[in-house]
């Protein structure tokens, strides 16, 4: 890039550096501080922008300006109604009389932003939620067993977690773009080691079930405050949905 073609670009520079990330600007301005006739030449166009910018702020607008610069612009392509009629002189002139309310725009979009809180947004089932989504998969099962990470005198008053909590925590964290598995491997053994090693639970006994199906990985969630452990598992293709197991909570003492 030459000084020349640095100043065209340079010269159409936005200043609130909407235009830093692009790279024939990021190429000028690098140039701009190489050389320094140029880098002077393009530290005095931002002086006289910022000059400029300033007179412009500086000036008081008249309130009705919008409405004279529309009313004048009507007036020259002879856009002003017609009356035909002393009847239609007369609307005429009483439409033209009429000012809206200074907030009725606000009053306007008031109304509607509480009209969007009041409606009820209507609940996605868990049919929905979690096992559509899994069905798309084709056959995957789920274990999910979760502990209780507080200390054991804090156990007693601590609230307990509902199976439809863990539902919905996990549907949320399953259909996140960024999902993914802590551990693959098709032998539940090397899966359990690894849970074990990580100090995340795991079920004693796995659901008749699963006991047959060949696993496909394992990672930790965090569901309101508890470390849960989630398995996958490679299920039957004919059936047509998926089955999610949630063991009853294993606390510990």
């Amino acid at each position: 890039m030459n000084p020349e073609k640095a100043k065209f670009i340079l010269g159409n520079f936005r200043p609130d550096g909407a235009d830093a990330c692009d790279p024939d600007f990021a190429e000028a301005l690098k140039l701009a501080i190489e050389n320094r006739e140029l880098g002077e030449w393009f530290a005095k166009e931002r002086a006289f922008d910022s000059t400029f910018s300033a007179a412009l702020n500086s000036v008081d607008l008249p309130e009705n300006l919008h409405e004279d610069i529309l009313r004048w612009l009507a007036a020259e392509r002879g856009d002003f109604p017609q009356a035909e009629t002393s009847s239609d002189a007369a609307w005429i002139s009483a439409l033209a009389t009429i000012q809206p309310p200074a907030s009725l725009r606000k009053e306007i979009l008031i109304g509607m932003e509480r009209t969007v809180k009041d409606t009820p947004k209507k609940k996605a089932s868990i049919l929905r939620r979690v096992w559509i989504p899994l069905a798309a998969a084709a056959g995957i099962a789920l274990a999910f067993f979760v502990a209780d990470p507080l200390r054991p005198k804090e156990i007693a008053s601590a609230p307990a977690v509902s199976v439809e909590a863990l539902q919905h925590g996990f549907s949320d964290i399953y259909q996140s773009p960024l999902f993914r598995l802590d551990k693959k491997s098709p032998e539940i053994s090397s899966l359990v080691d690894y849970m074990k090693k990580e100090g995340l639970p795991i079920a004693v006994k796995l659901p008749n079930g699963l006991q047959k199906l060949s696993s496909l990985g394992c990672r930790e969630l965090v569901i309101h405050g508890k470390r849960g452990s989630l398995f996958l598992f490679q299920g039957r293709r004919s059936r047509r949905h998926p089955s999610c197991h949630f063991p009853q909570e294993r606390r510990e003492r």
